[in-house]
């Protein structure tokens, strides 16, 4: 842009009034429209020059105000509007985790869920679907680790143009129908892309952490019966529990000593879970396969039938009954590990409602619960937010920084560099105020938009305090700022008007995918519309006082 301006631009004004500044009859009739209507509202702009003119009194005062509306504005607005790392988009993708029993095989899952199925491809915003059941062993891609009894399901819908329900509508008509599931502990939909990274399971995660694990679940259930209480989170699952059945074998030393056998020597006799027994290969440049053993009728019928398998001792063939009992258990299905500590995860699955709120929520109503001997974290969505939010606050604190040795470079002047800073957060009023009128959270796009309109802000204070300067030594400190008011009005004017004409089909999101920049145009929008009316005023006030003050001391 800065070479088109130096370049190009002054270019194009050659060819243009080659001939003088004629102006064409178009230009004429638009002309003549611009000063009988829009003109006049410069107007209120140097009558509140004058006010502030009377007494130092009166320009504190405006101050005051201005900065008491931002503090009040932001107090009130945030907390309204919540944080999130991205705001909600109808992507047209469901995710859909079911949880059966930790002891359903996979097959029994499949027979479970195929009604749903049917039903699903009956609605006419589906599309496509597929479904994963459990895990390929030893390829995390395939199932991420997912145990026999739980269902993925990827759902496609068609785009939100040409449907009348809503995403979350579905949502929740797949959520009432997936409840009718027999033996469903967990059933979780929610939005593809839900969380930012891929390594976020949930958009609320509370981790529990102890030395022992065997009391995690119990805490952990307390926890989860929280958290279905807050308003915005649909479903809640648990990521371990005790609940896959166990076989246990115990042994009577003392009988196994008397037929002369040792623990080890039963294992070797027992084929259980299909342990394996030894490699084969034909070849030896081909990876060599496990040999495994596995009972026949009639000791796979049932556990109890393992009672009657015959074991070899000293004294002949006894059956597996006399020297062991069998008894059943629970045992958790898989445990995990965080910081040399058993940690369990309590995962949440928000709708729209921003993670800010929604973990602030949480957090108050675990607050309830006695979890001395435990550390509990939050660890979803809210921890890629804050981490973002601090990196764009120490960037732009960086940058400003930047911008004051530039201002001050230029201007040779501290003052004049400085008296542009407070137009920043001053502009951000009309941000706070857009993002509640559009209802979007306060989110990186958001963010991202304060860049830009801090950038016109700017653009537009410099060109002011230019002309200021050009018009200082001629006119005095005080009619300078009216001039730079009379001259620069247009030129302001045009470049926010033409800003939020720019930005009104991303607020307005009329095309498939907007919904995640939106934000950035309604920041721009709001803040434009204050931070225009704000920096027209505050701007030539500041010149003149600061400048006029300087004279007066000389």
């Amino acid at each position: 842009s800065y070479f088109l301006a130096v370049t190009f631009i002054p270019r194009i004004f050659i060819l243009f009034y080659k001939n003088g500044a004629r102006q064409w009859k178009i230009e004429k009739v638009l002309s003549s429209f611009y000063f009988k209507t829009f003109d006049k509202l410069k107007l209120p702009y140097i009558s509140m020059l004058k006010f502030t003119k009377k007494s130092h009194f009166r320009k504190i005062l405006i101050i005051l105000i201005a900065f008491v509306v931002l503090i009040v504005s932001g107090k009130n607005i945030i907390p309204v509007i919540g944080r999130d790392v991205m705001p909600p988009m109808d992507t047209g993708i469901i995710k859909v985790q079911v949880s059966f029993s930790s002891n359903t095989p996979a097959r029994e899952s499949l027979h479970r869920i195929k009604g749903f199925t049917e039903w699903l491809h009956k609605q006419p915003e589906v599309k496509k679907s597929s479904v994963s059941i459990g895990s390929e062993p030893g390829v995390l891609a395939m199932g991420n680790g997912a145990l026999s009894g739980e269902v993925n399901i990827i759902i496609h819908l068609t785009n939100r143009f040409n449907r009348d329900a809503s995403m979350w509508d579905v949502e929740e008509r797949i959520r009432k129908q997936l409840s009718q599931l027999r033996g469903a502990k967990y059933v979780n939909v929610y939005d593809y892309g839900a969380t930012p990274f891929s390594s976020i399971k949930a958009p609320v995660v509370t981790r529990i952490k102890a030395e022992d694990f065997e009391t995690l679940p119990k805490i952990a259930s307390k926890v989860r019966e929280k958290m279905l209480d807050v308003k915005g989170i649909n479903s809640v699952d648990i990521n371990w529990n005790n609940d896959m059945k166990e076989v246990l074998l115990d042994i009577d030393k003392n009988k196994l000593a008397f037929y002369g056998l040792t623990g080890t020597d039963l294992s070797r006799q027992l084929a259980l879970k299909g342990v394996r027994v030894g490699d084969k290969s034909s070849f030896s440049s081909i990876k060599s396969q496990e040999i495994k053993v596995y009972y026949e009728k009639p000791f796979d019928e049932n556990i109890r039938s393992l009672n009657l398998l015959p074991i070899k001792t000293e004294k002949g063939f006894i059956p597996l009954s006399q020297v062991a009992d069998i008894k059943t258990g629970f045992t958790p299905a898989k445990i995990t590990r965080e910081d040399l500590l058993y940690s369990i995860d309590v995962n949440g699955y928000t709708g729209k409602r921003p993670i800010s709120i929604v973990t602030s929520d949480v957090k108050k109503k675990i607050a309830e619960l006695d979890t001395s001997g435990y550390k509990v974290s939050q660890e979803g969505n809210i921890t890629a937010l804050n981490d973002s939010f601090k990196r764009l606050s120490v960037a732009v604190g960086i940058s400003a920084i930047f911008l004051l040795i530039a201002l001050y470079t230029i201007y040779k002047s501290m003052k004049l560099a400085l008296i542009m800073i407070p137009m920043l957060p001053l502009s951000a009023i009309g941000a706070f105020w857009a993002l509640l009128f559009f209802n979007k959270p306060m989110c990186l796009p958001a963010m991202v938009g304060l860049l830009l309109l801090f950038g016109i802000i700017l653009n537009n204070a410099i060109l002011l305090v230019d002309f200021y300067r050009e018009f200082k030594d001629e006119y005095g400190p005080f009619d300078a700022a009216v001039k730079s008011v009379q001259v620069r009005f247009r030129p302001v004017l045009m470049t926010a008007v033409s800003t939020i004409a720019g930005m009104i089909p991303l607020a307005l999101e009329m095309a498939v995918g907007l919904e995640r920049v939106s934000p950035l145009a309604d920041v721009a929008i709001g803040g434009l519309l204050i931070g225009t009316v704000i920096t027209l005023v505050f701007i030539p006030m500041f010149c003149y006082w600061f400048e006029g003050t300087k004279r007066n001391t000389e």
